[in-house]
């Protein structure tokens, strides 16, 4: 994204719990091999909260033994 760019604020709409809802079974496809939990995190998880339009998402993993060095 431009720096220049600015980041609007926008009136919560139920859109953004969805689209999070959406984007997970993607994100699993290409982390199956790990031991995993995607949560949806920031502005756009709280219900009722105006937020930026981009949902903020965060993988925890379990163990780094999963992971190539």
């Amino acid at each position: 994204m431009p720096v220049n760019k600015r980041m609007l604020i926008k009136k919560y709409t139920s859109h953004q719990v969805k689209n999070f809802t959406i984007l997970k079974p993607e994100i699993d496809k290409g982390l199956s091999r790990l031991t995993y939990e995607i949560q949806h995190v920031g502005s756009t998880s709280l219900p009722e909260l105006d937020s930026k339009s981009i949902i903020d998402i965060i993988i925890v993993y379990k163990t780094n033994r999963n992971l190539k060095k």
